[in-house]
């Protein structure tokens, strides 16, 4: 798969798009055709999934982990497009849905190559279905000719300017470009945004216009997150343009996350991404208990009273209370010693394993009750290991996470109501020992 066959793909994309829209009204528009990928479309239909502008390796595996799906929008200068391997581990397990800022052939073709065995949003489409459904919320758009005219204005303005640098003036213009791509279709009220970024150059107010680009980013994500019926990840760094966006544009007034709230809960806990661990075996620990974690983590946030002005202050001496309850519990002879009592059927992986190989060959009387598990743990499972010469087959290995997760809610419970702690301090405990490296 090479540059020049992305480049006939593209167009071909490109067609078949143009196919589905011509002579269609935007209320008309049907999804399912224009979406080649089924789960794209119901995902669509569906909304209420998160909007993440850019590849963040840091805050990916935080968002995943609140959302069922995350709409991840991906230019060519995002990291996985480098290193396409790192997005696999969320495309296999159907936690992100990629969004192409750009045609194909802009991307490296490893990534393509990548991408094209999952659900994504090609260029042509999320251009297509964006300028129907903006059309649909706001009636009135600027006409692409007359938008390109002033882009080239724009342009032309640049050149003009006392930039001290060939490098510098090079990101203006790049910056200027992604200011008039995330403003497309250019509705009312957005479209005059584009007259403030050809006043700002005329007058050489390289200030002004550092603040109008910042601005169009954000009315650009605000406005994807609402064609999309999506929740935008939003950094606080950015709050006083979300608050200006939402001031100019009343109708893009919806529900955004902060993504450093619940990213600083889950680093403050221990339970986040470690690097030094496989993201495959962080994301199959955490994805089965991933309503645990948001309880956790929303109790967190609800204990700091979210709608204080102390909220963040009193976000992190709950997160350290939490943490001193828990090292407290660690510590403690009580709980070790019931820890090890009961890690026999919450975390000894060969005795259930060896339960479910003595089921399947007839030998009913090695139960998981009483002694027959540690005789299949030890004796049992070596005699069927060496004479059977038995292997455990990937049903059964699924039926053991089964097992343990079904096994997990009670053995908290019974640890919380021993130790007499609350059962969510167990949990950030119990949940810190398995994503942690050893």
């Amino acid at each position: 798969m090479g540059k020049e066959y992305l480049a006939q793909f593209d167009k071909a994309e490109e067609t078949r798009v143009k196919e589905v829209v011509k002579g269609v009204s935007p209320e008309d528009l049907d999804i399912g055709q224009l979406f080649r990928s089924e789960v794209v479309h119901k995902t669509v239909n569906k909304g209420g999934g998160a909007l993440l502008s850019g590849y963040n390796a840091t805050v990916l595996p935080t968002v995943t982990m609140f959302h069922e799906r995350t709409l991840l929008e991906i230019c060519v200068l995002c990291g996985c497009v480098r290193e396409p391997k790192v997005l696999e581990p969320y495309l296999e397990r159907d936690l992100v849905i990629p969004i192409l800022r750009s045609p194909y052939s802009s991307y490296s073709t490893a990534f393509v190559e990548t991408l094209m065995r999952y659900p994504h949003i090609s260029m042509a489409e999320e251009r297509a279905f964006r300028f129907a459904r903006i059309q649909l919320l706001e009636k009135i758009v600027v006409c692409p000719d007359c938008a390109k005219k002033r882009e080239n204005l724009c342009l032309s303005s640049l050149e003009k300017l006392p930039v001290e640098s060939a490098k510098r003036k090079e990101l203006l213009k790049m910056l200027i470009g992604s200011a008039f791509l995330s403003l497309r279709p250019y509705p009312h009220p957005d479209y005059l945004v584009l007259n403030e970024l050809m006043t700002s150059l005329k007058e050489k107010d390289l200030a002004v216009l550092d603040q109008l680009i910042s601005f169009a980013e954000t009315v650009g994500v605000f406005r994807t997150a609402q064609v999309y019926s999506a929740i935008p990840q939003v950094s606080m760094e950015s709050l006083k343009e979300v608050e200006e966006v939402i001031g100019r544009s009343p109708d893009l007034k919806m529900r955004y996350d902060f993504t450093e709230i619940y990213d600083s809960v889950m680093r403050g806990l221990k339970l986040s991404y470690n690097p030094s661990i496989p993201l495959e075996t962080y994301l199959d620990i955490v994805m089965p208990r991933r309503s645990k974690i948001q309880g956790i983590v929303s109790d967190a946030i609800q204990r700091s009273q979210p709608k204080s002005k102390v909220f963040l202050s009193n976000l992190q001496k709950e997160i350290e209370k939490v943490n001193r309850e828990v090292e407290s519990l660690k510590s403690s002879t009580r709980a070790k010693l019931l820890n090890f009592a009961t890690n026999f059927v919450a975390d000894n992986k060969s005795i259930i394993a060896g339960c479910i190989i003595g089921a399947g060959l007839g030998f009913a009387q090695f139960g998981l009750i009483g002694c027959g598990g540690g005789f299949l743990g030890g004796v049992g499972a070596k005699l069927l290991g060496t004479k059977a010469q038995i292997t455990l087959p990937k049903e059964a290995k699924d039926i053991v996470q089964a097992l343990h997760r079904a096994i997990e809610p009670g053995y908290e419970k019974l640890l919380s109501h021993y130790l007499s702690k609350r059962v969510n301090l167990v949990q950030v405990w119990k949940l810190q020992e398995k994503v942690q490296p050893k």
